[in-house]
């Protein structure tokens, strides 16, 4: 486990010296996208309690998952679109929205 670790180390780092330009620009697009993600959960979150009279637990649950979803296309068709996809699209964004509540879930 250690050991391939380290050769994913060595992987990006040859990786980031052979294509800065590049790594930044999508380093560049994946803070935009989260800062999208953030201005999403943020301004429904306010609608669905202010406007829309919800509890607030339940105006967060929807508020988060509208944004993690938001986040997941975005980094998928934008941000990461020229990386090569493996896994099913459907299989990769439930990877995604696990990953994303699992760490809301730890954080609370």
């Amino acid at each position: 486990m250690r050991i391939i670790f380290i050769k994913n180390i060595k992987k990006l780092i040859k990786e980031l010296k052979n294509n800065r330009k590049g790594i930044l620009k999508q380093f560049y697009k994946y803070f935009l996208v989260a800062g999208l993600g953030t201005i999403i959960n943020l301004g429904l979150l306010y609608v669905l309690v202010e406007f829309g009279g919800l509890h607030k637990i339940l105006s967060s649950a929807i508020a988060i998952e509208i944004a993690i979803i938001n986040n997941f296309f975005f980094n998928h068709f934008w941000t990461f679109k020229n990386n090569k996809k493996k896994k099913s699209f459907v299989l990769r964004g439930l990877q995604f929205n696990l990953a994303s509540l699992g760490t809301i879930a730890i954080n609370m």
